[in-house]
C-alpha cells in the first residue's frame, strides 16, 4: 500500500511538473508569437516607409529629368533659331553681293 501511495505521489508530482512545463511552454510560445507579430508590424511599417521614400525619389528624379529634357529642348530650339538667322544673314549677304556684282557689270 505504501508503494502505491508513493507511486501516486510521484505520479501527481510528475503530472504537476508536466502541467507547469506545458504552461511555461505556452507562455513562451505566446510571447514569441507576440514578439513576431510586433516585428512583422515594424517590418511592414519600415517597408512601407522605404517604398514611399523610393516613390518620392523616383518622382523627384522624373521631375528633374523632365526639367532637363525641357531645358535641352529649349536650347535646341534656340540653336536652331540662331542657325536659321545665320543662314538668312548669309543669304542676304550673298544677295547683296550678287546685286553689287550685277550693278558693277552694268
Amino acid at each position: 500500500m505504501q508503494y502505491l501511495n508513493e507511486n501516486a505521489l510521484k505520479s501527481s508530482f510528475a503530472s504537476q511538473k508536466l502541467k507547469t512545463e506545458l504552461i511555461n511552454y505556452i507562455r513562451e510560445n505566446y510571447t514569441n508569437c507576440y514578439q513576431q507579430t510586433i516585428f512583422l508590424e515594424q517590418f511592414q511599417q519600415i517597408t512601407n516607409k522605404w517604398q514611399q521614400d523610393m516613390n518620392n525619389i523616383i518622382d523627384k528624379n522624373a521631375q528633374i529629368a523632365l526639367e532637363f529634357a525641357m531645358k535641352m529642348h529649349q536650347e535646341k530650339i534656340h540653336k536652331r533659331q540662331i542657325h536659321q538667322q545665320e543662314i538668312q544673314t548669309k543669304l542676304f549677304e550673298e544677295e547683296e553681293d550678287d546685286i553689287d556684282n550685277d550693278n558693277q557689270l552694268e
